[in-house]
């Protein structure tokens, strides 16, 4: 993978924003424009505006990247829009002038914690409460369709 050569004065990063509700966003300043890049983790809706006007917007539920291609004054874009990790609920940005990696910002969910990482006891009881609620729901779908096999 490129890793930045150096970061230009034209593009300076606003932030990355994640959040369950208002989904991943992402500002960057290059020269006199604002481009925005915007996703739902829950629709997999990806868009990517320049000023304020839509130039890339797609539906991606499979991959966990999608390139959204684009021009700003004649000149060539391309902003990476990356699932790290599902598990931590990371996610990146990456914006290219061309094949030049200009900028890039990343993020997580706030206070996001996977059972899986909070370490065996945690995992335990998370495992013992689905196994519960499955006992349960199983025993109420018994219950309600007759029983019989």
């Amino acid at each position: 993978m490129n890793e930045p050569t150096e970061k230009t004065n034209e593009s300076d990063a606003l932030g990355l924003s994640v959040s369950l509700t208002e989904g991943i966003e992402c500002f960057f300043d290059v020269g006199e424009h604002i481009i925005h890049v915007w996703g739902s983790a829950w629709s997999g809706r990806e868009t990517v505006s320049v000023d304020g006007q839509v130039v890339s917007d797609t539906r991606n539920l499979t991959r966990l990247s999608a390139c959204h291609r684009f021009e700003v004054d004649g000149i060539a874009y391309h902003a990476i829009f990356k699932t790290e990790s599902i598990l931590r609920g990371h996610y990146a940005v990456e914006l290219y002038r061309g094949e030049q990696l200009i900028d890039t910002d990343s993020g997580c969910y706030p206070a996001f914690k996977s059972p899986l990482l909070a370490g065996p006891k945690r995992l335990l009881l998370w495992l013992v409460g689905l196994f519960a609620a499955g006992f349960v729901f199983g025993i109420l779908g018994a219950w309600m369709g007759g029983g019989g096999v």
